[in-house]
């Protein structure tokens, strides 16, 4: 970290002031340009739109950190930003109303998918809706209706607190986050590959160098983490 922005840290970290907060946030704007533009490559939200929000989920990091723990800043705020963005785009998105032809499309895509993987030949799902006889266009919008409907963020995933309890799941919120900044490298991508970024096995695979087996694999001893550091936090509130 920049001896100057270390600085800055001290002194916030005496002086709780919103201008100190602020300029901490300028000096790692440019944390959320990136996180913000990985979702505008899949969602349809203006990029100007995206960026506004995942300031909020920064401003928010920058009040929680702690630059004694250990950890970077990006590691730390990028959970952040990118909770931020996908709870309001899962607002958003909430009332989008999907075909259930759309679904069984999907399903029939991934079924072939499955079956031409046991029989050794790994496939893309663009090219198992296209064996299925779905053309390309309608893939594309059935790919994206699809994966906005069935966007959630990891806390639902991991089912930490009834609904009506909302402070509380707020409180986990926060802690899960956190908790991900804390996982090795490896399995901190992953985990917002998949569920932060919505991307498929496959595709992180590729983007790793990895078999979609190994990311599997990886992402369930990750997750398995995360439970152990949020049930000692449930077992807290």
């Amino acid at each position: 970290m920049p001896l100057h922005q270390e600085e800055i840290w001290k002194d916030y970290r005496a002086n709780r002031s919103t201008r100190l907060r602020n300029r901490l946030a300028v000096k790692n704007d440019g944390l959320v340009y990136k996180v913000a533009h990985r979702f505008s490559r899949q969602c349809p939200e203006p990029l100007e739109d995206l960026v506004q929000i995942g300031r909020i989920g920064l401003l928010k990091a920058v009040e929680r950190f702690d630059p004694e723990a250990g950890a970077a800043f990006s590691s730390f705020a990028v959970p952040y930003i990118n909770g931020e963005l996908l709870h309001w785009i899962r607002d958003r998105w909430s009332h989008l109303r999907i075909p259930r032809r759309a679904f069984e499309d999907a399903g029939k895509a991934k079924r072939v998918q499955k079956q031409m993987a046991k029989a050794g030949r790994v496939i893309s799902l663009d090219e198992a809706a296209e064996a299925v006889g779905i053309s390309k266009q309608r893939w594309e919008w059935i790919s994206q209706a699809v994966q906005r409907k069935q966007m959630a963020s990891l806390d639902e995933v991991l089912e930490l607190a009834d609904e009506g309890e909302d402070t509380q799941r707020r409180l986990l919120h926060q802690k899960l986050l956190a908790a991900i900044a804390t996982l090795p490298s490896q399995q901190r991508r992953l985990v917002t590959e998949k569920f932060f970024q919505q991307l498929s096995d496959e595709t992180i695979a590729k983007r790793e160098r990895l078999t979609p087996a190994q990311v599997q694999l990886l992402i369930e001893a990750a997750i398995s983490k995360l439970k152990t550091n949020l049930e000692e936090t449930y077992a807290d509130c």
